[in-house]
């Protein structure tokens, strides 16, 4: 089943390390790969029986349809990019390690400390507003958000956590 397109569209790479294939299908020659946050045009679509989507984004190439956010116009996909900029400096200042505060949006509420990256890990204990922890690393658990381990399978929830600027003295940010 084939889907011609009145018009190119643009769009962006969702998953680094997506493929790039010189037609429409796996059982094609793989002639490179894009990164997350790669800009596309898409061309062309196809669809195959199974229901997979492939995108034509140049002269002989396509990639999973699943791989990419298509028809957004160049603002949205700035935005995109601002976005992604913005979440790759955070997962950086993850992995070196940062020194932040416990933030409470609710009066007098302890934070649960989980016994990993999520709600579904037991709890392990909780932290007061204002405390102050160091974090180890940072992991994404989907759709939720960011995790930071602060030590010894001791998780909290990036919701509740803010970085401590030099000098900064205040109980909340």
């Amino acid at each position: 089943m084939r889907q011609e397109q009145e018009k190119q569209q643009l769009g962006i790479v969702l998953k680094g390390g997506t493929r790039i294939w010189n037609g429409p299908g796996h059982e094609y020659k793989q002639v490179g790969k894009l990164e997350q946050g790669a800009k596309i045009e898409v061309y062309d679509k196809y669809v195959e029986h199974a229901g997979r989507a492939w995108h034509r984004i140049g002269h002989s190439l396509w990639i999973n349809g699943g791989f990419s956010d298509t028809g957004l116009t160049w603002q949205e996909l700035a935005i995109q990019d601002e976005e992604l900029k913005a979440l790759e400096e955070e997962e950086e200042q993850v992995k070196r390690g940062v020194k932040m505060r416990v933030v409470s949006r609710m009066i007098d509420r302890d934070i649960p400390v989980h016994e990993g990256p999520g709600f579904d890990f037991s709890g392990k204990g909780s932290l007061a507003p204002g405390e102050i922890v160091w974090t180890q690393s940072g992991q994404h658990d989907g759709s939720i958000g960011l995790w930071y381990c602060i030590g010894n399978d001791r998780w909290v929830h990036g919701k509740w956590l803010a970085v401590v600027v030099d000098g900064d003295t205040s109980e909340e940010t």
